[in-house]
């Protein structure tokens, strides 16, 4: 009887550490994957999210919080922004579109954005609008109504 105990003490013990094992591996998947939970509903279940949150910008994108949430649009949604024209003024020094704002052609972080409320404003309604299943027509137009007092828009090339 004591044979049985021991072995089934040995397989209690096996289950235990097993089951730790898949708990703690299911963890580390949810991290990596960024799965998070109801608190951060705005945020959507992919593991760029995480990555975003992870990211490493230059020391200007800090400037403020919707700086930081500007330049993260920016690098989540580049060829929505493209398809948006600005109203901050900065065709004057020669960006194309909203996401010139925060991404030069180049590829880089463009600082004009962290020190602009438009632009960052901007981008956040995008956002916004899209996670509402607005479509790119739809929002540039909702952006162009909103913003068109402000100034001379970019000359971003009609949505076609």
């Amino acid at each position: 009887m004591e044979g049985k105990a021991k072995a089934s003490k040995k397989k209690l013990m096996l289950w235990a550490v097993l089951t730790a094992a898949a708990v703690a591996g299911l963890g580390v998947f949810l991290a990596v994957w960024g799965l998070k939970g109801s608190s951060q509903a705005e945020a959507s279940n992919s593991g760029r999210d995480v990555r975003l949150a992870n990211m490493k910008f230059p020391p200007f994108v800090y400037n403020s919080a919707g700086s930081l949430k500007g330049y993260r649009i920016a690098v989540t949604m580049p060829d929505v922004l493209s398809q948006i024209p600005c109203y901050c003024g900065c065709v004057d020094v020669g960006h194309k579109s909203l996401k010139e704002c925060f991404i030069s052609p180049q590829g880089e972080f463009d600082p004009h954005a962290s020190g602009c409320s438009i632009c960052y404003n901007e981008a956040a309604d995008v956002y916004n609008l899209y996670r509402k299943g607005l479509s790119t027509l739809d929002i540039r137009k909702f952006i162009e109504d909103k913003y068109k007092a402000y100034g001379r828009p970019t000359d971003t090339p009609p949505i076609m």
